[in-house]
C-alpha cells in the first residue's frame, strides 16, 4: 500500500523544491510537499556538501527535520555523492527509506572514494535482513508502471490525489553494455544516470539529472507522455551543451508555465545558449554560480492546487539568468 497523508486542505498544498549547487562543482534537490508548513513527504536526490557548507541538511533542518521517505542517487560522480552516509544517518536513522540507484552499478566501476563510502552505506543499512529498501533502476522497452506512489486525502472534502514517480533512465542495456566493459571514466558515469518524473495531481516535475545526449536518445516515444503538462525542469548535466536538446522532448504545460533550474560545473557548464534554448519554454530559467558564497539555492514553491508560475527565490551564489 502507498503511504497516505492527510492535509487540512489542498489550497494549502505545495511541492516545494530546492535545486542546491556549490562554487565548482555539487548538486542535490531537495522535494518536499507541504501542507502549509508542516511537510508531510520528502525527497532527496543526489548529496553533496563542503567542509564549510552543507545546504541539504539546513534546509531540513530549517524545516522541523523532516524524515527522508525516498532517496535518488542517479550517479556514483563525486558531484552528486558527497556526504550521503551522513545525510541519510541524520534525517533516516532507522533507515526506512526507499533508497532508488542506477542499474547494473558496482563498486568497481566507480571512480572516487566518496561514491564508494556511499555504496558500502547503503548495502549495509537498507539491503539486509527481510527488508529490502535499495532498489535499482533500469527501465526497458514499453511503458513502465510506477515504482512508488503516495496518496495525500483532503481532511476538509475527502479527495484524494496521487503522487507517482516515473523512473525513465538510464536504460537497462546501456548500463549493462557499460559495466560488462568496465567503462570507468567520468564521461561515461553519465549514461548511468536516474531520470524521473514526479507526476502530482494531473503536472509533472523533471528531474534531468546528468543525462547526456548518449543516454537521451533513450527517452523513447513510447514514453513521451510522461514529458508532458511539465512545470519544473531540473536543466540535465549541469546546462552542458548536449542539454539543449532535451528542449524538444519536454512539452510544458501551457506555454511559459515551466520553470527550470541548473547547476554549475567547472569552467564552461551552463552553457548560455542552452539556457536560451528553456528560456524558449520556461517562464524562469535560475542557474546556481560560482561566486563568493559557499553555496547557492533557487526555492520553487508549486501550489499543488492551481497553476501560477512561481517565482524563483535564489539565495546565495544563485541567481535568475534568463
Amino acid at each position: 500500500m502507498p503511504p497516505k497523508f492527510e492535509a487540512s486542505d489542498f489550497s494549502n498544498l505545495v511541492l516545494e523544491v530546492h535545486t542546491v549547487g556549490y562554487p565548482t562543482q555539487g548538486e542535490s534537490i531537495v522535494t518536499m510537499l507541504k501542507d502549509g508548513d508542516r511537510v508531510l513527504f520528502t525527497v532527496v536526490t543526489d548529496s553533496f556538501c563542503t567542509d564549510s557548507s552543507d545546504e541539504v541538511s539546513a534546509i531540513l533542518h530549517r524545516n522541523g527535520d523532516p524524515h527522508i521517505n525516498i532517496f535518488v542517487w542517479t550517479h556514483p560522480d563525486e558531484d552528486h555523492s558527497v556526504g550521503i552516509e551522513n545525510l541519510l544517518t541524520t534525517f533516516d536513522s532507522q533507515h526506512e527509506a526507499i533508497v532508488y540507484i542506477p542499474a547494473n552499478i558496482s563498486r568497481e566501476l566507480m571512480n572516487n572514494d566518496s561514491a564508494r563510502t556511499a555504496l558500502d552505506y547503503l548495502v549495509a543499512n537498507y539491503n539486509k535482513m527481510r527488508r529490502y529498501n535499495l532498489s535499482s533502476i533500469g527501465s526497458t522497452q514499453g511503458i513502465e508502471p510506477p515504482h512508488q506512489s503516495f496518496v495525500v486525502k483532503s481532511r476538509r472534502t475527502g479527495r484524494e490525489i496521487v503522487g507517482y514517480f516515473h523512473f525513465l533512465l538510464p536504460d537497462t542495456s546501456m548500463s549493462f553494455r557499460r559495466a560488462y566493459h568496465h567503462v570507468r571514466n567520468s564521461g561515461d558515469m553519465n549514461d548511468f544516470s536516474i531520470v524521473y518524473v514526479l507526476s502530482l495531481n494531473g503536472l509533472r516535475y523533471f528531474y534531468g539529472a546528468d543525462m547526456t545526449n548518449s543516454s537521451m536518445k533513450f527517452l523513447r516515444t513510447d514514453k513521451s507522455q510522461y514529458l508532458d503538462n511539465i512545470r519544473f525542469i531540473k536543466i540535465p548535466h549541469h546546462g552542458s551543451k548536449d542539454s539543449a536538446k532535451a528542449v524538444g522532448l519536454l512539452k510544458p504545460y501551457e506555454e511559459k508555465k515551466a520553470v527550470a533550474t541548473t547547476t554549475v560545473y567547472g569552467a564552461t557548464n551552463p552553457f548560455s545558449p542552452s539556457l536560451d534554448a528553456y528560456k524558449s519554454i520556461c517562464a524562469y530559467v535560475s542557474s546556481t554560480d560560482r561566486g563568493l558564497e559557499p553555496f547557492g539555492c533557487i526555492q520553487m514553491v508549486f501550489k499543488v492546487n492551481d497553476t501560477l508560475v512561481p517565482t524563483p527565490i535564489c539565495r546565495g551564489n544563485a541567481k535568475q539568468v534568463r
